[in-house]
């Protein structure tokens, strides 16, 4: 638009220089031929006076009668003043018929009159009359000479002020024209900057959209499997009962007494599985993608899914024994299979079988280098879904079920989790013949540091020496049991019930503790508080956080760069041996003496 005006502006400017320059351009030649009449007039009429007057060096043709020739047909070329003809019209004459005849008239008289002149004797009284004639006749065409001159400079004058008018004229209409449209181009750009904030504001609430839609999912998850979770968590608690009840029998009966603790441990293994899925599903931090293994995870979520489709349908697993590890948030990865799950029972009204499955696979394509890949299959016997709508099937919000009882956030999640993790989805589905939905995951090329860690840390808690331990824990019956796990493998243990007893047990020796474990969650004092007090007394210091729920806290945060490790409850004696040797290995023994009384 802005270049538009102004191209139109120079065109108008250039448009008003040619009009200007034309009519300047058509009165120029005619002063100028003005000023050439009245100098050839004037050099022939001051040479015939030399001449007459005695100077016999002049030489007449040259410099009196050539003069006049030109003279002559500068008026009769520029002027129409063509001698007997010069008062008739002629087309594009700039004198008038009686201006044209009267110079052609007073030209031609003056010629004739010198040429007379010339011929006479200089004393005669004739001779002083043409001289009187040759003067009067040099006078009127010298006035004329004049005359045009002044009119033509007259004429240029006006034609440059119409000219400067016009170029005004212009220039306001241009200035209007120009307003208009900067008004114009102000209100479109107003509307650009009005619609790219609603732009923004849109993108902003789509993102919050998208942050808030996995916890909706989690959260409708968690609503659905409230109830399954509540059955099957008092399922566990009645068995824990009813082993420990036989367990107390069986006091004398070693074999038995063993078995029974052994099979309440493995329910309450099985009772913490649920509990911590349940955690991570309804938690609002971020993912934290780690190196997994996906057929652990999707075996750990058995009981859980069995629970959530009911009798009806039969949840089957074929994972391959030997599948990639891929890097992914587990929460999330077990937030995919859910979903699948949750969506394959959806599509089953009369039930059916659900089929799990795991493999490898190294993908090949044109122009593409190899990639290896680990595919994760859900598969239903549903209805499938109609091609019309496959498309969509992905999108926030796109649900076929009526009433309100999906949010439409299911494979849209999925989707998400999968394209961070660098892989994609596939879909086969026919109407009436099921569906598979198809995750492939990128191979993870980080290393077995877990593994390597396991296997290093029996070695390291054989080897471990007994250390001066400060216990802060808040839940009594916890806090007895860690005191006597740790007492048992060697170590003294000073217990405190909050922070600030804590703190306060630490500063009476600060010397003295070898590790200090303390819960996160707690009164008074949270356990986060009370270590970055401990290490600005002490940096070194070994702290293990144990916790269930961490919800204020962001763990990684808190360990990074420090001498610290995060330890989730519930844990086995093993897991806390293998943690508290990870920390202290190959730091020097106790400062204090063994056996120093703890009043906390």
């Amino acid at each position: 638009m802005v270049g538009l005006l102004g191209l139109l502006s120079v065109g108008l400017l250039y448009a008003t220089y040619q009009i200007s320059e034309r009519h300047v351009g058509e009165s120029a030649p005619l002063a100028l031929a003005a000023a050439d009449l009245r100098a050839e007039i004037a050099s022939a009429h001051l040479w015939l006076e030399e001449f007459l007057g005695g100077d016999t060096g002049i030489r007449l043709d040259d410099m009196v009668w050539t003069p006049l020739a030109r003279a002559e047909s500068i008026a009769c070329k520029t002027f129409g003043a063509c001698g007997r003809d010069a008062g008739s019209e002629r087309d594009g004459a700039p004198l008038s018929p009686p201006a044209r005849r009267r110079l052609g008239t007073l030209l031609a008289a003056f010629a004739t009159t010198a040429r007379e002149r010339v011929a006479i004797d200089k004393g005669s009284e004739v001779g002083a009359a043409l001289d009187q004639s040759l003067d009067a006749s040099y006078a009127q065409i010298m006035d004329i000479a004049v005359a045009i001159q002044r009119d033509t400079h007259r004429i240029m004058a006006g034609h440059q002020r119409r000219a400067r008018r016009m170029l005004l004229a212009i220039l306001g209409v241009w200035v209007i024209v120009v307003g208009i449209a900067i008004g114009g181009i102000e209100r479109r750009e107003r509307r650009r900057r009005a619609a790219a904030a609603e732009r923004r504001r849109f993108e902003q609430r789509l993102r919050q959209a998208e942050v808030e839609k996995q916890r909706s999912q989690r959260m409708e998850a968690i609503g659905r499997l409230a109830g399954s979770l509540a059955h099957d968590i008092n399922n566990y608690l009645g068995a824990i009962s009813i082993q420990c009840e036989l367990a107390r029998r069986a006091r004398d009966d070693r074999a038995t007494l063993e078995h029974e603790l052994g099979e309440a441990l493995a329910t309450i293994g099985r009772a913490t599985s649920l509990t911590r899925q349940l955690l991570a599903f309804g938690r609002r931090q971020p993912g934290s993608p780690e190196t997994v293994d996906i057929n652990k995870l999707i075996t750990g979520m058995e009981t859980m899914l069995v629970s959530l489709v009911g009798e009806r349908t039969q949840v089957e697993t074929e994972l391959a024994s030997d599948t990639w590890p891929v890097r992914v948030d587990p929460a999330q990865f077990e937030q995919i299979v859910l979903n699948l799950v949750i969506n394959a029972h959806e599509a089953m009204s009369k039930g059916g079988a659900i089929r799990i499955t795991t493999s490898n696979r190294r993908t090949r394509e044109a122009g593409v280098p190899a990639r290896d890949e680990v595919v994760l299959e859900v598969s239903d016997e549903g209805h499938g879904i109609a091609p019309e709508i496959r498309e969509r099937i992905f999108e926030p919000f796109f649900t076929t079920k009526r009433g309100g009882h999906s949010s439409g956030l299911g494979l849209s999640t999925v989707f998400g989790i999968v394209e961070n993790a660098g892989g994609r989805v596939e879909l086969d589905s026919q109407p009436g013949a099921g569906t598979t939905f198809r995750i492939l995951l990128p191979r993870s090329d980080a290393g077995e540091d877990e593994e390597r860690a396991a296997t290093s840390a029996p070695a390291a808690v054989d080897n471990l020496r007994p250390l001066d331990v400060l216990l802060l824990e808040n839940h009594a019956p916890l806090r007895r049991g860690l005191q006597r796990m740790l007492e048992d493998a060697g170590h003294r243990v000073c217990c405190a019930a909050n922070g600030a007893e804590g703190l306060g047990a630490f500063a009476r020796d600060r010397g003295r503790w070898d590790l200090v474990i303390t819960d996160i969650v707690m009164p008074v004092c949270t356990g986060d508080e009370v270590a970055r007090i401990v290490w600005k007394r002490r940096p070194e210091l070994p702290v293990l956080f144990v916790s269930g729920f961490t919800d204020h806290v962001e763990i990684d945060e808190l360990i990074a760069g420090r001498p610290a490790r995060f330890l989730r409850k519930p844990f086995t004696s093993a897991e806390l041996a293998a943690a508290v040797a990870e920390l202290v290995a190959g730091r020097p023994g106790a400062r204090g003496p063994s056996g120093m009384a703890c009043s906390a």
